[in-house]
């Protein structure tokens, strides 16, 4: 069973994967792209952690890894009320604007 975070280890690796580009501000809406499915659990339970919204978890493409090697890219969309205004500050400072899988990132 996994050890539950607190709200500021939350909000630490939130903004951990802004710095790696895995996640993304779009909108009102906090965008995580991974190949790895156990990252886009811990992004959804850090979103539940700090009390947001856990929209939607799709298949959005095929990243590949080699020669004739693909993997499925999983992309995941929440909202995120009271602590947003300083995890947007923060992409805005720190983050980029395409995550790491974009073509035009």
């Amino acid at each position: 069973m996994a050890t539950r975070l607190s709200p500021s280890e939350a909000t630490a690796k939130l903004k951990g994967w802004m710095r790696s580009r895995h996640l993304i501000c779009c909108g009102h809406f906090f965008v995580m792209e991974s190949v790895d499915q156990s990252l886009i659990d811990r992004f959804c339970n850090c979103i539940e952690i700090l009390g947001g919204t856990l929209i939607t978890v799709e298949a959005s493409g095929r990243w590949s890894t080699g020669p004739g090697r693909k993997v499925v890219l999983l992309r995941a969309r929440a909202t995120l009320l009271g602590r947003s205004s300083e995890l947007i500050t923060y992409w805005a400072e720190r983050g980029g604007r395409h995550t790491r899988f974009e073509e035009s990132g």
